[in-house]
Formats: C-alpha cells, sequence, structure tokens
C-alpha cells in the first residue's frame, strides 16, 4: 500500500509516498521546507530556482539606503514576512505553513510567486523526509537538517520526542 503524505505553503504541494509520518515529523520536513525558502530568498532567487527580477529604480535606492546592503528582491527590507514564516497545523498526512499575521499574510499572497517551493526545495524536502524514515527505521538520534552555507548540513543531536 502506498501513504502519501502532503506538506504545502501558500498552495504548493509536495507528496512523499511510501511512508507515513507522524505529525511531529511533517512538522520537521515543513519547517526544512520554509528553511530552504527563506535561504533561497536570501541569495535573491525566485520559485524557478533563477536569479529574481531587479527592483524597481526608486525602491532599490530607498532599501540600500536603509539596510545598508545590496538591493536586490531577497523579501528583507524589515525582517518581518521571512520571520513570520511557521508550520501552523500538522497532522499525520498534511502539514501546513503560513505566516502568523494578517499583514503577513497579504504581503505573502502579493509575493505567492517568490514564496512557493522551488525544485531545489522539493528535493531538499525529500532529502530531509529520507533521512527521517531512515532514522525512524534505525533507532537513535534524530536529525535536524537545515540548509546552511550554500550547501545542506545536518546536524544530529539526542533528544526524546513525544509523539
Amino acid at each position: 500500500m502506498i501513504f502519501d503524505t502532503r506538506i504545502t505553503y501558500n498552495g504548493s504541494k509536495i507528496r512523499i509516498r511510501g511512508a507515513t509520518f507522524r505529525r511531529f515529523q511533517n512538522v520537521r520536513i515543513l519547517q526544512a521546507g520554509i528553511e530552504a525558502i527563506k535561504f533561497r530568498l536570501q541569495k535573491g532567487f525566485d520559485s524557478n530556482d533563477a536569479k529574481a527580477k531587479p527592483l524597481k529604480k526608486g525602491y532599490a535606492i530607498r532599501k540600500s539606503k536603509l539596510t545598508h546592503r545590496r538591493a536586490i528582491r531577497d523579501m528583507d527590507l524589515t525582517g518581518q514576512t521571512l520571520g513570520e514564516l511557521k508550520p501552523r497545523y500538522s497532522d499525520d498526512t498534511t502539514a501546513i505553513g503560513d505566516t502568523s499575521t494578517r499583514r503577513g499574510r497579504l504581503i505573502a499572497r502579493t509575493n505567492r510567486d517568490m514564496l512557493i517551493f522551488s525544485d531545489s526545495d522539493q528535493a531538499f524536502m525529500q532529502r530531509t523526509a529520507t533521512k527521517i524514515f531512515k532514522e525512524e527505521i534505525a533507532p537513535g538520534s534524530f536529525a535536524s537538517v537545515r540548509p546552511s552555507a550554500g550547501r545542506f548540513v545536518a546536524r544530529k543531536f539526542q533528544s526524546q520526542i513525544a509523539a
């Protein structure tokens, strides 16, 4: 029997077939996907894994003056939008992420084309799900995976997770 696990964020869906995960595992996979989205946006890439379109001239000047950084489309003028992206709901078959405030949801819907899972984000989530599934079979430490410094790094830590 093939089971489906759907992980959604702003309408973008990824299905992980072949295993059912518990609620906390779905949240871990979704957290990995959200971290991959944040990492991709900080580097200035869009949901097609290509360079994001340039900012308008006036906004680029304003952004570079306010942040004292390069003016790229990274959704990080104040940091609120990316800081609000979190998992909101999870059960054994679904995990849903969203922003916490009304303003954040409006901005996320406006920039939906930037905030959906790209192919690299989905591949990263698939690798994370595979690692979680393998570690569930072999008892031991649970891996927390996150993107870092241009490559994905796995950190292992010991903890008891109540299901």
